[in-house]
């Protein structure tokens, strides 16, 4: 069966306002229309709703089961409607966030934080992993990226750079001393790497670019892994400054950092992105700039 959604929506204002004359008034729409309107309700349902008179008109039995079933759901679909239609004028629902395990759990939360202060109806959902996460088959909203991009139809807001330092313990420097760019090579490592291979650390100064083969006593996909080591004395390590903050580790050789790495937001194209999400990527795009990025461009 097939019914007129307009139509129900018209039968129930007349069941509320109890006149024919006040609905047209109220939708501005001649009162034969109005009429025509319930006629062809009946008509698609199969029953008679109202009795008429000259002046005034009484719910079949039919037509009040029709009114108490109908109500509750028709206010509850309008209400949807509402909702969606005005999501993109108000901050509230929920926002998929997915990002590498090392600004997913040192960085992502207190963003999500404030953010949530400031907005109390929005809520988060966070994908932590250095997995590829396809954002239009998981249905995720933004994620951040650092590296090298696949090339993709997302839409790209590039923040900024990324660069690493080299960190010990202080217990790992008394024992072996400072190193240097010549006898780092030398010394245990520590190599952070997404891959299964033994150390090559590329270092830059001022322009001037070295690559060291360094003894990588362990590798690890996991940040956190090689941080823990790097606390434990264990040798040297490459690290970004915002995951040794809290810990006593020393940065070493600090005119020596990592090539830049690029840091992006990517979101899916669409063009109506619900406000939530635009105002997101507007908070973290400033924050991770001034927290994290270099002033490469």
């Amino acid at each position: 069966m097939k019914v007129d959604l307009n139509r129900i929506a018209v039968f129930i204002r007349l069941c509320e306002l109890g006149s024919f004359t006040k609905t047209a008034q109220v939708l501005k729409q001649p009162k034969s229309r109005v009429s025509r309107t319930i006629a062809a309700l009946e008509a698609e349902v199969g029953v008679p709703l109202i009795y008429r008179t000259t002046r005034k008109f009484q719910l079949t039995d039919a037509g009040r089961r029709f009114l108490e079933r109908c109500r509750e759901p028709f206010d509850n679909l309008t209400n949807a409607i509402g909702e969606a239609s005005t999501e993109h004028e108000r901050i509230a629902g929920l926002i998929r966030v997915t990002a590498p395990d090392d600004i997913g759990t040192e960085v992502l939360p207190r963003l999500c934080e404030r953010f949530l202060s400031d907005h109390p109806d929005v809520r988060f959902e966070l994908v932590v992993t250095n997995q590829f996460v396809d954002l239009v088959q998981e249905s995720v909203d933004v994620a951040i990226r650092i590296g090298l991009l696949r090339d993709s139809t997302l839409r790209v807001r590039r923040i900024g750079s990324i660069r690493s330092g080299i960190y010990a313990s202080s217990k790992f420097l008394t024992k072996h001393g400072p190193p240097s760019i010549d006898t780092l090579i030398k010394y245990p490592c520590l190599t952070f790497s997404p891959i299964a291979h033994r150390g090559v650390w590329n270092l830059e100064r001022r322009g001037e670019r070295r690559t060291v083969d360094v003894d990588s006593i362990a590798v690890s996909s996991n940040v956190f892994a090689i941080r823990a080591m790097t606390v434990a004395s264990m040798g040297l390590a490459v690290l970004p400054e915002f995951v040794t903050i809290g810990t006593d580790l020393v940065r070493v050789m600090k005119d020596w950092q990592t090539v830049a790495v690029p840091l992006q937001i990517l979101t899916p194209a669409p063009k109506n992105a619900p406000i939530r999400v635009r105002a997101f990527v507007d908070f973290i795009s400033k924050e991770l700039d001034r927290q994290m990025a270099t002033t490469d461009r």
